[in-house]
């Protein structure tokens, strides 16, 4: 599944990039590939959010219903997540628990997707199934 993400160049240098499904789900980079990629990470993140909070993940909208872009903005293909989820108990240590909630906090996710996402970050590309 795919998202539509509106990518643009920014005044000062490098390149944004919104999706509009997700409000709050952006990307950045200084080239359009590390900014697409940024994208699809922080898609990531809102999915298995929204997933971990039990809602329902939003259609993906189609090129007619995405509303009004930034000057200049192209329309990208993000690609979302798998959405089969499954459950693993992890053991760490309590001092290590709260620093990964605090840092879950600061990046405004659940603990679940924060962990997820820094698994996801540590696999090849092609071993998980989460990017």
């Amino acid at each position: 599944m795919y998202y539509i993400g509106l990518l643009w160049a920014e005044p000062d240098g490098g390149f944004s990039v919104a999706i509009p499904d997700f409000p709050g789900c952006y990307g950045t980079g200084e080239t359009l590939d590390s900014a697409a990629a940024d994208a699809a990470m922080s898609l990531r993140m809102h999915v298995y959010g929204v997933l971990d909070d039990g809602d329902p993940l939003p259609a993906p909208s189609g090129p007619d219903s995405i509303g009004a872009a930034p000057d200049g903005a192209v329309a990208i293909l993000v690609p979302a997540p798998p959405v089969g989820m499954a459950q693993a108990g992890v053991t760490m240590t309590e001092a290590l628990l709260a620093e990964v909630d605090a840092a879950a906090k600061r990046a405004g996710v659940s603990r679940s997707a924060f962990l997820a996402d820094a698994a996801a970050r540590h696999l090849s590309p092609g071993e998980s199934d989460t990017s």
